[in-house]
């Protein structure tokens, strides 16, 4: 599998549009050892640095560790790097991150070649504003300084940053964000940043939005008195904000319609294993809610860096594993169809699916029968149908990538998802296998009935039930909710993505370990494309086969539990080319069918907008509360999202964070 490698990353808005920029990697032969603690000393603009085009140059300090040997390093303890972002259009191209002596040798290069470029070293500084509490630096003029015909004969880089979306500012200037860890008062105050951990299988996302935080916009405060509220259903973010609640001296009660607390979240035991079929990881710990729950309850977590660049990449169609170059020119389109999200959402009509953006871009680029197929295989069932969940041909193309996301890293909770979710459910009144039918309300009070034939009365319910149960109708409410709410409802979409989970008496893989993962591109479309090893974490040799979207819809239900394990087996059969001895142990995972979720999490469908998680979020005559991840704007289709939603419904019953420790 290789070493785990470290990236250094500026996050840069420009022109209203975020984008990534990877300064190096920990070790770099250009750069040598990078180390961990960086600061901004200065920011500039020049006409031409290695390009013919307007740049920006950022130097940062670095502080260097013992051990490195780099021939690049000067004496001492600390040296100078600079980051360079060429001004291309709409968005800045990371072109490199260089040693201050590294750039030198270029120009010295540029001056002693011919060459149509004129080695300029404009020194146009740009004005700009530091904040050191918040890691921003803002530039001005940006724009005014005239780039050279040609362009520049040495580029120096690497494989581009993902762009993520999410944050929007009305003004057009720069902002580059490093990850401010301390004051670093070597550098006259400068803003440290720290190494973020490079997180590429699943997605290469970063939240880039609200700074380093969970920011949970105030919503509005609900008069009047709350004394008593019933929380429908038990999921996390049932059992948070019940915790919440509670904290603050407000009666709670929680029903749940299964007999087990949790929802989507669900930590199964299986022959010695321990492993969560629904939910599984902590995305990214800095600034998530969760990872902050985690540890203020004292739970242990660890990285699950499963990379999958690494991972092994079979082609079922060829019968053979690819070889790491024609991987990695199969993995170069996820972040590629990343960069033309904008050209194709301007040459499609405004009801485009991703599967018409994936058509178009492919179209364009003219591969080879196998490269195409590939490249398919990476955007439509890996990128798309297992992350997502949802089948590409429903997927918006308007609102792809509009979510927010906390990092790179992946980290999985010892013992499993169960674990926080009995620490968030001690000392809550929690009432299983009862579900809730009906929903009365009026200006005064709630009331809520259960199919036990209990009933339950509050100054207010929050409903924190998945969407597809709302969109079943299996809870009545009285009167029925708003028609602005009601469609927002119809709108949005429940993804379907599901896992068979086998657990063996040894480990017989080949690459086994902490990080262990391998893509299978099927003779059928979906035919289970992302196997991960989970052995480590479940405490006995688990493997974990997933997929989802468009086979998931159409073909699930057509296949029993033991079918669906022999198709499994037949995949690993291919992946590691040996026979397979018998599970001791399975389990098949079927949310979609499932009347208590009736899906796994939502996806930007087609037909819906962002501000329809909006709709479904708000309040209802000051009575009917709602949270869950469909109602979390920013972080739908996570557990983080649940959080954020639970939060959020707290505030708006003037209740704070406090009750719960790490929040």
């Amino acid at each position: 599998m290789g070493r785990r490698t470290h990236f250094v990353y500026l996050a840069v808005l420009y022109a209203d549009r975020w984008s990534l920029i990877q300064l190096g990697s920990a070790y770099n032969p250009g750069i040598g050892y990078i180390g961990e603690n960086f600061s901004i000393l200065s920011v500039e603009a020049r006409d031409v640095l290695l390009g013919g085009r307007p740049e920006v140059v950022i130097t940062l300090s670095r502080e260097r560790h013992d051990g490195d040997y780099s021939s690049n390093s000067s004496e001492g303890n600390s040296d100078e790097i600079v980051a360079v972002l060429g001004l291309d259009g709409d968005a800045p191209r990371w072109l490199g991150a260089f040693t201050t002596s590294a750039v030198e040798e270029t120009y010295a290069m540029l001056e002693d070649e011919p060459t149509e470029v004129a080695p300029k070293r404009s020194e146009h500084k740009i004005d700009h504003r530091f904040d050191p509490a918040t890691g921003e630096v803002e530039l001005f003029a940006v724009s005014g300084f005239e780039p050279t015909n040609a362009p520049g004969r040495f580029k120096l880089g690497g494989p581009p940053g993902r762009l993520p979306r999410g944050a929007r500012l009305p003004a057009r200037r720069l902002r580059a964000f490093v990850r401010p860890t301390r004051l670093d008062r070597r550098s006259g105050g400068g803003l440290a940043c720290r190494v973020m951990l490079r997180r590429d299988l699943v997605r290469l996302l970063v939240l880039l939005s609200g700074g380093l935080a969970c920011r949970v916009a105030e919503p509005a405060r609900i008069p009047g008195p709350t004394r008593r509220v019933v929380v429908v259903g038990a999921g996390i973010a049932g059992l948070t904000v019940a915790r919440l609640l509670q904290a603050a001296d407000i009666e709670v009660v929680v029903l749940e319609a299964r007999d087990r607390i949790g929802g989507r979240t669900h930590t199964l035991a299986l022959a010695g294993a321990k492993i969560d079929v629904g939910a599984a990881w902590i995305h990214g710990r800095r600034g998530n809610p969760v990872a902050a729950l985690v540890d203020g309850l004292g739970l242990v977590t660890r990285e699950h860096a499963y990379a999958d660049d690494d991972a092994r990449f079979w082609d079922a169609a060829e019968g053979r594993a690819l070889t790491d170059e024609e991987a990695a020119a199969a993995r170069v389109h996820e972040d590629a169809i990343d960069e033309q999200l904008a050209s194709l959402r301007s040459r499609l009509p405004d009801d485009a699916s991703m599967q018409d953006a994936i058509d178009l871009y492919l179209k364009d680029l003219g591969l080879k029968p196998s490269a195409e197929r590939q490249a398919r295989f990476v955007l439509e069932q890996f990128l798309l149908e297992v992350d997502y969940g949802g089948p590409a041909s429903r997927t918006s193309l308007s609102i792809f990538d509009e979510d927010e996301f906390f990092g790179y890293d992946d980290h999985l909770i010892a013992g499993g998802y169960g674990k926080l979710l009995a620490a968030l459910a001690e000392g809550l009144e929690i009432h299983t296998s009862t579900p809730a039918v009906r929903i009365d309300y009026d200006e005064l009070a709630v009331r809520v009935e259960t199919a036990t034939g209990e009933a339950f009365a509050a100054d207010r319910v929050i409903v924190t039930v998945p969407l597809g149960v709302l969109q079943a109708g299996t809870i009545e409410l009285r009167p029925a909710l708003p028609a602005d709410k009601l469609a927002a409802i119809g709108r949005l979409e429940m993804s379907s993505l599901e896992k068979v989970v086998l657990c063996f008496d040894d480990v017989f893989w080949p690459e086994a370990g902490d990080n262990a993962a391998w893509l299978h591109a099927g003779q059928e479309r979906g035919e289970f494309p992302l196997v991960v090893d989970f052995t480590r974490d479940a405490g006995a040799p688990t493997l974990v086969l997933m997929h989802g979207g468009t086979r998931v819809r159409e073909q699930l239900d057509e296949r029993d539990d033991a079918g669906l394990v022999a198709d499994a087996l037949a995949v690993l059969g291919q992946l590691f080319e040996r026979p397979i001895p018998t599970p001791v142990a399975s389990h098949v995972t079927r949310w979609r069918s499932d009347p208590w979720s009736r899906g796994s999490y939502c996806f930007p469908a087609l037909g819906q907008s962002m501000a329809d998680f909006d709709r479904l979020a708000a309040p209802v005559a000051d009575r009917v509360l709602f949270a869950g991840e469909a109602t979390s704007r920013p972080y739908f289709g996570t557990v983080h999202g649940a959080v954020h939603s639970a939060i959020r419904e707290a505030t708006r019953l003037g209740v704070d964070t406090s009750g719960l420790p790490g929040l």
